[in-house]
């Protein structure tokens, strides 16, 4: 991945369950040294800290964890946002992991042709999050994958 070798390995969850939000950063903490870990429970406030980090000029988080049942606007509207660009953003490229309730084919689907990066059906135990959480972080440091795209750019 294109990231500083001093910047912490930054995650974004959106997610209106804070036990979910919980346990998912306890998991990561417990094998990732350098973490940021950012959590919102709305796409509301997801889009309000993207626009900071517009003005601001930073990167592009390393990791989305999505869930699609959220408040007002569901995950899937939020994921066609993020990879188009909210309000004047250029679209980002970073990877998306949703995870949700739902273990349908249709709801996966959607969420590819969106263009989520993998879809994991949440786990109901604090051993299958830490999985998640693993293999999510094992796949996306490993050596020779290559990650484009900014958030940081007007279109």
């Amino acid at each position: 991945m294109n990231q500083a070798l001093n910047e912490p390995f930054s995650i974004i969850m959106v997610d209106d369950d804070e036990e979910d939000i919980y346990t998912m950063r306890r998991a990561f903490s417990l094998f990732v040294e350098d973490v940021r870990f950012d959590a919102f429970s709305s796409g509301e406030t997801f889009f309000g800290f993207l626009e900071k980090l517009n003005d601001q000029k930073e990167r592009d988080p390393d990791i989305v964890l999505l869930d699609l049942n959220l408040p007002t606007v569901s995950g899937y509207e939020i994921l066609e946002n993020f990879r188009k660009g909210p309000k004047g953003l250029k679209g980002s490229l970073a990877p998306v992991m949703i995870l949700s309730t739902s273990d349908t084919d249709e709801d996966a689907k959607r969420c590819y042709l969106l263009g989520a990066n993998a879809v994991f059906t949440k786990p109901t135990n604090f051993e299958g999050t830490q999985r998640i959480a693993r293999a999510i972080f094992d796949f996306w440091r490993t050596d020779g994958i290559r990650r484009i795209g900014r958030i940081t750019e007007r279109s």
